[in-house]
């Protein structure tokens, strides 16, 4: 437990899909905890309001409900849930009116506000009863735009103070009534320069196409993005071709920026069908790589137009389309930016760190200043869950064995495991890496970690049939050591930070792919690297500084320690669930190695 002094702390929630929290010190701002809700309900993308993220956060530092002073909000009309049909009003009146009434009616201001007034006012009673029902005071609460808080969350993550104008691009599926937007960050000051409405999104074409595919939207579009290079680049051009044809207009502004909408003004399914209909024929796989290069073209060169416009070369992206690392790639190699920003977990997870800037831009705390909240995000390498002592993984060791005495086990501590580990990676055994605090967000970032040698992508295989049991076109991840980042991959030197979530793909460079097979594209060769600064994680740095040091190669395959449509596991029960059902051969799990 993370003792916490007297201090009052804020609470910033998301309570939408995928729902998360955030808890700050409501003196200085600075983050003391942050989880996704997924991982203590071990329900997938689970939303709602984080009751058991909150309860674990009660719990591990030491707070009660009398001691939060405010709570904040990142959207302010009713989130949606995918397991609540009529969650979301906006959503469930489309979807029962739009048969009826063309797309205008929908996107008129007059009945947009209308909409956004009504559910705000659901929002906020909702809201409330659920904080007094469980004793949370609220005489503080507050609610920011979703896509402010998409945009502010990249505050967050600047890894210095901006000594120019940032450009900001927002882009995901929906969020009040907006599926993306453009903001110019100046002097402390948030300004949005361009709202896109619900039904122009981009990020619904591609949820469709998922479900198209007979995948599940809002959770396997990266299937897509994986698959997508698979496919002959004549057949991606066919259906790119029908899709700026029969479902979205791209076309220019007066100021010569790109524009895109939405031809018919489809949603959820019956935008599915309508895909569907027009796409009938075509493959899988130039489905996927057609939706894939749509994105592509349509946002990269929107980015380009609005720094030309703008004169704004320093930029920043968040929302769920920045997940696709393919996407982020080619923004982070357009002669047009010289910086670029990316919100790691950019899903509506994140969201909560926008809801924490916006705190502090809506209110002005006089005991805070703006430069306390660049780098708030990254600092710490988004390892802020929670952790466990090591008497509580020793008892959960005792209680496991004492359950499960068919398991065999050897069982080792102390300063002797390091070189143990070692010994098994360069031999091919697949461990996982139990320590330390939980990462937020999607990705496993070393401390909740399925590990191995990259060195043979035999590897790929056994992991899959093994563990995972994952799409057979889905690569693997590599950590990399900074210190080594730049031998291995075709990126910039000062771009090294960018790179340290896993949220922007690189070419790989021969050395990497003669040497680290299993841990890149097999089909375009490239990585999605998490690069790894010993600031950030010394433990793990040190044990692939030791495998660098017999095998010349200075990274490791990593990726989430859960079975396939699972969250990453969050407790030393999970873990040893998970290893002794498993085919993982060993265990680091805090101090202690076990071995089958």
């Amino acid at each position: 437990m993370k003792q916490l002094t007297k201090n009052t702390v804020d609470l910033h929630i998301h309570d939408g899909h995928n729902s998360s929290l955030l808890v700050s010190d409501a003196k200085t701002g600075n983050i003391l905890f942050g989880a996704n809700e997924e991982r203590y309900t071990h329900k997938k993308n689970q939303s709602g309001f984080p009751i058991n993220s909150l309860k674990k956060s009660q719990e591990y530092l030491n707070f009660s409900f009398e001691d939060i002073q405010g709570v904040f909000y990142s959207s302010r009309t009713e989130p949606y849930l995918p397991t609540k049909t009529n969650s979301d009003l906006f959503r469930y009146l489309f979807l029962t009116l739009s048969p009826f009434l063309s797309k205008y009616f929908f996107t008129n201001k007059l009945i947009s506000n209308f909409y956004k007034k009504i559910s705000h006012l659901f929002r906020r009673k909702d809201s409330k009863k659920t904080l007094r029902d469980l004793g949370i005071s609220t005489k503080n609460i507050q609610f920011y735009d979703h896509h402010y808080c998409h945009a502010a969350s990249t505050i967050s993550f600047l890894q210095s103070t901006p000594t120019k104008d940032v450009l900001i691009f927002t882009l995901d599926g929906s969020g009040d009534l907006s599926s993306g937007s453009i903001f110019i960050f100046n002097s402390g000051k948030l300004r949005i320069i361009e709202r896109i409405h619900s039904l122009d999104s981009l990020g619904e074409i591609y949820s469709q196409a998922t479900g198209l595919l007979n995948m599940k939207p809002l959770e396997h579009e990266y299937k897509l993005m994986g698959l997508a290079p698979y496919c002959k680049k004549e057949y991606a051009e066919k259906v790119y071709e029908i899709l700026v044809k029969k479902v979205i207009k791209i076309s220019k502004d007066k100021k010569g920026r790109t524009v895109f909408k939405s031809r018919k003004g489809l949603f959820g399914i019956p935008l599915r069908k309508h895909l569907g209909k027009e796409l009938s024929g075509y493959r899988f796989d130039a489905i996927a790589a057609g939706i894939q290069l749509l994105v592509e073209k349509v946002v990269t060169q929107w980015i380009i137009d609005w720094i030309n416009s703008t004169q704004i070369n320093d930029i920043a992206i968040s929302g769920g389309v920045f997940m696709n690392v393919k996407l982020n790639k080619l923004i982070a190699e357009l002669p047009e930016v010289k910086k670029l920003t990316v919100v790691p977990s950019s899903g509506d997870e994140s969201l909560v760190f926008g809801s924490l800037v916006a705190s502090y831009l809506k209110n002005k705390f006089k005991l805070r200043n703006m430069s306390d909240y660049y780098n708030q995000g990254s600092k710490n390498g988004l390892l802020i869950g929670n952790s466990y002592s090591p008497n509580e993984v020793k008892i959960a060791i005792k209680d496991y064995e004492s359950q499960n005495k068919s398991h065999e086990i050897n069982l080792f501590s102390g300063e002797e495991i390091q070189n143990k580990i070692i010994d098994l990676l360069i031999v091919g055994k697949v461990g996982a890496r139990f320590c330390g605090r939980m990462e937020f967000g999607a990705r496993s970032l070393g401390n909740r970690s399925i590990i191995c040698s990259p060195r043979n992508i035999k590897q790929i295989r056994i992991i899959n049939e093994a563990i995972k049991s994952r799409d057979f076109w889905m690569p693997f991840a590599p950590v990399i050591l900074d210190k080594y980042s730049c031998d291995y991959l075709k990126i910039k030197s000062n771009q090294i930070n960018s790179y340290e979530f896993m949220q922007i793909a690189a070419d790989s460079k021969e050395f990497f792919i003669e040497n680290a097979p299993a841990s890149i594209h097999p089909y375009d060769m490239t990585s999605r690297p998490q690069i790894l600064r010993k600031e950030i994680n010394s433990d793990f740095y040190d044990l692939i500084e030791k495998f660098k040091e017999r095998t010349n190669v200075g990274c490791l395959l990593n990726t989430s320690f859960n079975l396939h449509g699972y969250p990453v596991v969050e407790s030393p029960t999970d873990a040893l669930e998970v290893f002794f059902n498993t085919g993982i051969d060993f265990l680091i799990l805090e101090n202690n190695l076990l071995i089958k």
